[in-house]
């Protein structure tokens, strides 16, 4: 698996998919030698370490930094356009005639 590069900040930094990190977590359990011994081996529960190797969830943080990624925010496009436009002032809601009391 190829991760791309992305230069930011004045590096070069690969750029990796969630399927990327499956794969270094199903090498970690391969290594380790069972889904068991290696959520032990981590201190992850090997229910969540299931579902992360089926994509049934995203692996936290704490799994992805046992593989070595650790998660980024990118800004992408102009950070100066207009994202959203305020609306116009609202308008006064006039409060609701009170009804006679007979």
């Amino acid at each position: 698996m190829n991760a791309a590069p992305f230069s930011g900040a004045g590096s070069l930094v690969p750029v990796v998919s969630y399927e990327h990190i499956v794969a270094l977590l199903r090498a970690g359990v391969a290594e380790a030698g069972s889904q068991r011994a290696f959520a032990q081996a981590c201190g992850i529960h090997e229910g969540d370490l299931g579902q992360w190797l089926k994509l049934r969830r995203l692996p936290s943080e704490r799994a992805m930094h046992f593989v070595g990624v650790e998660r980024h925010l990118v800004l992408v496009g102009d950070p100066m356009r207009t994202l959203w436009t305020p609306a116009s002032p609202a308008r006064p809601v006039p409060a609701p005639e009170a009804a006679p009391c007979s």
